[in-house]
């Protein structure tokens, strides 16, 4: 059996540890701590989540997709233009991680345009990864043929498909998929 004071003593460390878990924390606590000068340290701070959507928004609003040549994975003059832009928001923004989603026209098999799709996506994963992102922060996938932004069996169809496209993903879960265009 408890007595009286072990009793009390337990409820006060249940309020206390209730108290100091919820979310709203006096201001001085919420400020990074102070390392004093000289000494290492061992961790970075994690970004706040203000400062992830922050982040997250910037990307998705000013990412834009890119396009390739029929049955081709090589970076055009144009397509790495855009990707650079790309690579200098995700340095600028270190705690983002991206999703680069490779995507083809309807012409060729299923099996042959996932391929064609997985390359695609990792020449761009390779370019920007050498321009200066972590390859870490780079995912890929292939959808090859399977989700086409233009109906027709047209150039003009078929030239709009062949495309990657991003999505913003956050500890490894797709937060935003970034629709921007290249207006080419």
């Amino acid at each position: 059996m408890f007595t009286q004071t072990t009793h009390r003593f337990l409820i006060g460390a249940v309020v206390g540890l209730t108290l100091g878990c919820s979310s709203t924390k006096p201001e001085a606590e919420s400020r990074p701590p102070v390392t004093p000068a000289g000494a290492a340290t061992t961790q970075a701070p994690k970004p706040t989540e203000a400062a992830t959507a922050a982040a997250i928004s910037t990307i998705v609003d000013n990412f834009r997709r890119v396009h390739f040549e029929f049955d081709s994975a090589t970076l055009s003059p144009a397509t790495r233009e855009v990707l650079l832009a790309n690579t200098e928001l995700m340095r600028a923004h270190p705690d983002v991680t991206v999703e680069i989603q490779g995507h083809c026209d309807d012409r060729g098999t299923t099996e042959y345009n996932l391929s064609l799709g997985e390359r695609r996506a990792k020449a761009i994963r390779d370019y920007m990864a050498k321009a200066g992102v972590e390859q870490a922060r780079l995912a890929i996938i292939s959808f090859g043929k399977e989700r086409p932004i233009a109906r027709g069996t047209d150039e003009t169809a078929w030239s709009k498909n062949r495309r990657a496209e991003f999505r913003v993903l956050v500890d490894r879960t797709a937060v935003a998929t970034i629709r921007g265009s290249t207006d080419e």
